[in-house]
């Protein structure tokens, strides 16, 4: 079953990684 609060934390979490990768590299 298709689960918004899922999908929303899972790309919560990839723009978490990415924003740690910008810092990282910054």
């Amino acid at each position: 079953i298709f689960s918004p609060y899922w999908w929303q934390k899972d790309i919560n979490s990839t723009l978490d990684i990415s924003v740690d990768r910008i810092a990282h590299y910054c």
